[in-house]
């Protein structure tokens, strides 16, 4: 049996995701990187590709709300609009788990399309 998620607490800024699962193990998840990696159609991260939008935002993207989806997921509602994201208990859990790779992965595109004519230089988020 697959462990399962026990606590979600959302930091007191809305910035940072914390979740704990029935083995112990426990994230600690930055809202603007549950953002980039929705799973929702838009995005594409839930099917194991990186995003397919490159999002470097001008501001901390805060979680405005969490609503318990049944007993399997949860929906992330973000200062920016976006909440058609269904985050599965287990996608959480691997986001988690691959949190370092799925980063690393991102900002070299972020650098990649900043070097790109016509882009504005700022850093990766």
């Amino acid at each position: 049996m697959n462990p399962h998620l026990e606590t979600v607490r959302l930091a007191a800024d809305r910035l940072t995701l914390h979740l704990e699962f029935s083995d112990g193990v426990s994230f600690a998840l930055p809202s603007l990187y549950l953002r980039i990696f929705s799973p929702s159609a838009e995005t594409g991260a839930a099917s194991g590709r990186d995003p397919a939008l490159l999002l470097v935002p001008d501001r901390p993207v805060r979680i405005a709300d969490i609503e318990p989806v049944g007993h399997y997921a949860l929906r992330l509602v973000f200062d920016d609009g976006h909440a058609s994201g269904l985050y599965a208990y287990d996608f959480l859990r691997e986001l988690g788990e691959t949190r370092a790779e799925r980063w690393a992965r991102y900002e070299q595109r972020v650098a990649l399309a900043q070097s790109r004519p016509g882009t504005d230089g700022e850093g990766p988020p």
